[in-house]
Order: structure tokens, then sequence, then C-alpha cells
């Protein structure tokens, strides 16, 4: 399938806001601060787990952390779409899924304290996956290459999640998966069959779609003809 090359993209500019360096700072610190809760809270579960299906317990945290890094060493754009892709995918779906399972199983499901504060689940998003959910997007706007072969690849890989989060029990919680294991394969293909329908809008020209809704005045463009820069070359 035709790939359109990502220049021709940025060669058109990308809004201020979101190559500033105070927001990207800003961003960082953010994805880090909960990467690092959310591996802290999956950390018990890994007793008893082989250490190489570490990877697969903690969702939302391992793909908050790569996120930051993203942000930190945006240099290999072009030549790791491949990781772009997951990256993106995997932001989308976990996005998704964690919230909604807050509200599918209140009883088992909570979202966690903030700041010490008990506060309820809300719809249609819990907190931080909302910040996650636009992260994806942003990125699958501005960021993706169109290609088939990509997107396969990462949708393959999220799929191979799912077996071995319902194979190996590495599932977050997966005590409470396995009581009600038929509903979770359920939800979850549900989840995937959404996220193939997401994944095929952005190949088949659905970023040019979005950036044409996403009308933003001339002054506030700031055009790049290429996103290498460091922080530090961001800030000079």
């Amino acid at each position: 399938m035709h790939t359109k090359s990502i220049s021709a993209i940025l060669k058109k500019g990308i809004p201020k806001f979101f190559t500033h360096p105070i927001v990207l700072f800003i961003a960082i610190i953010i994805n880090l601060f909960w990467g690092i809760l959310g591996f802290i809270a999956y950390f018990p579960q890994t007793n008893g787990i082989s250490f190489f299906l570490w990877l697969f317990i903690p969702d939302c945290p391992l793909y908050t952390v790569l996120f930051a890094a993203f942000l930190i060493d945006r240099n290999r754009i072009k030549t790791h779409q491949n990781f772009m892709w997951i990256l993106t995918l995997g932001l989308l779906k976990f996005s998704l899924a964690a919230p909604m399972i807050f509200i599918l199983f209140p009883q088992n499901y909570h979202a966690p304290p903030i700041f010490g504060i008990n506060l309820p689940n809300i719809y249609p998003f819990d907190y931080f996956h909302l910040i996650l959910f636009v992260q994806g997007i942003i990125i699958a706007i501005f960021f993706l290459e169109r290609s088939f072969r990509n997107f396969a690849i990462s949708f393959i890989w999220l799929l191979f999640n799912d077996f071995i989060d319902f194979t190996f029990f590495t599932f977050p919680f997966y005590y409470l998966v396995y009581e009600k294991l038929n509903y979770f394969l359920a939800f979850y293909a549900i989840l995937n069959i959404t996220l193939l329908f997401i994944g095929l809008f952005f190949i088949f020209n659905g970023s040019n779609y979005l950036k044409n809704v996403l009308i933003v005045k001339k002054s506030d463009i700031e055009p790049i003809t290429y996103i290498s820069h460091s922080m530090i070359e961001d800030e000079t």
C-alpha cells in the first residue's frame, strides 16, 4: 500500500502547542509520574509469573512510559514507524479498555485514588486514561505514515498481548478475570474490532481528513521541516 511521506505532513506545519518545549516537558513529567506509579501498582502481580512474561502485565503504564520516551527522543519517527504504530494503538486500546472495565465491573475494579483521595469511577474515561487517548490521537494525526504493514504488525502484537494475558493470566488483577473469563473475552473481542476500524480509518487517509477538520490560524502554525530536535534544540 502506498505510504505517504511523513515529511510532507510536517512541511505543512504543526500547531505550536504540540511542540512547545514547556508543553513537552510537562507531558514528559506527567507520563513518567503516572507510568512509574502504574508499574509500582502492578509489581506485586509479578510474583509467581515468569520474568519473560512481565512485559505483558502493565499495559497502561508501559505505553505511558513509552510515550514519554517518544517525547524525549523524537528523532526516530521516520525510521521506527513500526514502533510508532504499536505505541499509538497501545495508547488507544488501553486508554479505552481500563475505564470501560471500571464501568463494566465496578464491584471488582475501581479507579486508583488521586493524591490519596478516592474518587468515583467516571464515564467514559477514567482520569489519566483520557489523556492517554488524546495522546494516541495526536500521534495518529501528525506522526504516523499510512502503512498497512506497520498497522498489521502492531495489531498482531496487541492480539498476541491478549493471548498471553488470557493464557498465562498476566491480565491486570488476573484472579478477577479468571472468575469472569467469558465476559472479558467478549469485551476484548469487541475492543479489538473497534481498534481494527480505528486503524483502518487512519490508513485510508483518515489522518488527512482530521487535519483538515482541525483548522487553525496561520499565525498559530509553526513551520517545521523535520521534527528530530531534542528538548535542548527545541528551546534554542
